[in-house]
């Protein structure tokens, strides 16, 4: 897993326990269970906190979860719907 990393002017925030999408290409959790890119799963606080403020995940319902859920194929027609939206309105572009 690469860790992004923030400007240090951001201060770190607590993420609550949840569930969450993955971002990278994998992750192992403290449990030894692996989940691939576009994955929803459950983490506790200690773990999400980590791996949010590192933008590694995302909420289910948020723009990078989507584009990840949808990029690896395993998004639903709504979330192709929302990528398409979001790709012509130029959301994507760096």
């Amino acid at each position: 897993m690469t860790e992004k990393r923030r400007p240090s002017r951001q201060p770190d925030r607590i993420w609550p326990a949840g569930e969450y999408t993955l971002l990278e290409d994998a992750y192992t959790t403290e449990e030894g269970v692996t989940y691939a890119k576009g994955e929803t799963f459950a983490l506790r606080q200690r773990e999400a906190t980590r791996l949010g403020n590192a933008e590694v995940i995302a909420s289910p319902g948020g723009m990078e979860a989507v584009r990840a859920r949808v990029e690896t194929g395993r998004g639903s027609m709504r979330d192709e719907y929302l990528y398409r939206m979001w790709e012509l309105a130029g959301e994507w572009e760096d």
